[in-house]
């Protein structure tokens, strides 16, 4: 995975027309889905003054190439980046490669709110997948990985391995650090099994990454980017309806959804579906009437 700033020093006086020169751009390439999922423009605070960051992640160098090769090649595209170019005086390109991926806001979510099942029977192992370990007496309590291989195995269990196979890894310490085990290409993210009790790796695409970051920071998901998840070793949650849950409320259980996948992030189209997981081994709506309502679909 890779991070491209491309900075330009604009004309004294002319940042505010710059800007709205680019955003001109950038709404015409996310209509066009030529905008990768993670991409921000950046003005100067302090320094030199007045400078534009234009940011982005994708995958590889080759990925980031293609684009490029695309929008040049659109003279709509090229019709717009001529009406930014007279307000730059000079610029540069920086290339990072990423080697730690800092995403904070999934910690309360992968091991606060996942946490033991009620339910006394493990969940079900997706066909191919990695056997969740378990105390001896304890049922579902899984024996967190310690060393690289163990979670990245761990954190590839989560999805098929068409997915899992070149998705980015991340794990966490004792001090919640992430740090990358693994760097991806495909724009998925993956998480080994961590200190909760129970077995929990997800594997969420780019857009949900983000759902899950908004999630976390009490913030509305981005609008139009629906996302996907795989829990295909299982989860369990504290409430179905309250989305910032730690425990459940005195006297209920934890609801134990099995293997699933999640559809993260269509707005209100559940129709049909119910609101309750009163049978969370049938597909139901998670959170339900909060902006982080969900669509679970149990997969055994």
């Amino acid at each position: 995975m890779i991070l491209v700033r491309d900075v330009f020093r604009v004309k004294f006086g002319q940042a505010r027309e710059a800007l709205a020169a680019w955003k001109e751009i950038g709404d015409y390439m996310t209509k066009k889905g030529q905008l990768p999922g993670s991409h921000r423009v950046l003005t100067d605070l302090v320094g030199p003054y007045y400078t534009v960051v234009l940011e982005m992640t994708v995958g590889s160098l080759a990925e980031w190439e293609e684009r490029g090769r695309a929008a040049m090649q659109d003279p709509e595209w090229r019709a717009r980046y001529q009406k930014f170019t007279p307000f730059a005086e000079s610029g540069y390109r920086e290339i990072f490669n990423i080697v730690q991926v800092l995403i904070l806001a999934l910690l309360p979510i992968l091991f606060a709110a996942c946490a033991p099942s009620s339910s006394t029977e493990s969940a079900s192992a997706a066909p191919g997948a990695a056997p969740a370990a378990t105390h001896e007496g304890m049922p579902g309590m899984a024996t967190k990985p310690t060393t690289p291989e163990e979670m990245i195995a761990s954190a590839t269990s989560a999805a098929p391995e068409a997915i899992s196979k070149d998705a980015t890894i991340i794990s966490l310490d004792e001090k919640m650090q992430i740090t990358t085990l693994r760097a991806g290409t495909n724009g998925w993210t993956c998480i080994p099994d961590g200190p909760s009790p129970g077995v929990d790796p997800m594997c969420l695409d780019r857009n949900g990454v983000e759902w899950m970051n908004a999630w976390m920071q009490h913030k509305d998901p981005p609008s139009d980017k629906m996302a996907f998840g795989y829990m295909l070793m299982g989860g369990s949650d504290a409430s179905n309806d309250d989305p910032f849950a730690a425990s459940p409320q005195t006297g209920r259980p934890w609801i134990d959804t099995g293997p699933h996948v999640m559809v993260l992030n269509i707005g209100n189209r559940f129709e049909g579906y119910p609101t309750t997981a009163a049978n969370p081994k049938a597909p139901y709506v998670m959170f339900p009437n909060t902006p982080y309502a969900h669509l679970m679909l149990p997969v055994k």
